[in-house]
């Protein structure tokens, strides 16, 4: 029985490839063709098993039924909720690592700050001592002032 089974198939696809063949104007028109016939031939089958499977199942009383329908709403409603929840844990994940990048970012520009900060306070220090250097020299210079060297000199080396 099988064998008459596999048989009468293979003798089913063998008309339809002809048919498609002679039907087809081209290579293309021809896989399309057959891809159209496959597809057509799958849902009559899918059609075909729904149909036995409603056939085999035995109608519910009607108290059974409408419970069975209550079950399947409160399924639909937990799973509805439980997709509101995920997405809910997926926005604050999201929100948390946006909030976390900020803080990220924010501590970099202050770090750059007080570097800069840094950079302008070694500045104005190397001024400041390369003002009272030549302050010093200024008064070694004068007659007046000579009493100021050995200050001055005590100034320089602990500067450099």
């Amino acid at each position: 029985m099988a064998d008459n089974d596999l048989s009468s198939l293979t003798n089913l696809a063998i008309q339809i490839e002809n048919s498609v063949y002679k039907q087809a104007k081209s290579h293309q028109d021809y896989f399309k063709l057959t891809a159209e016939k496959i597809y057509t031939l799958q849902r009559k089958k899918q059609q075909q098993q729904q149909q036995q499977q409603v056939g085999q199942q035995q109608p519910q009383p009607p108290q059974q039924r409408t419970m069975v329908q209550a079950q399947a709403g409160q399924m639909s409603q937990q799973q509805l909720q439980q997709q509101q929840l995920q997405q809910q844990q997926m926005a604050a994940q999201q929100m948390a690592q946006l909030q976390m990048a900020q803080q990220q970012q924010q501590l970099a520009q202050q770090q750059q700050l007080a570097q800069q900060q840094q950079m302008v306070q070694q500045q104005q220090l190397a001024q400041q001592q390369q003002q009272m250097v030549q302050q010093g020299a200024q008064m070694v210079q004068n007659p007046n002032m000579a009493h100021c060297k050995f200050s001055i000199f005590y100034i320089q080396t602990n500067i450099w």
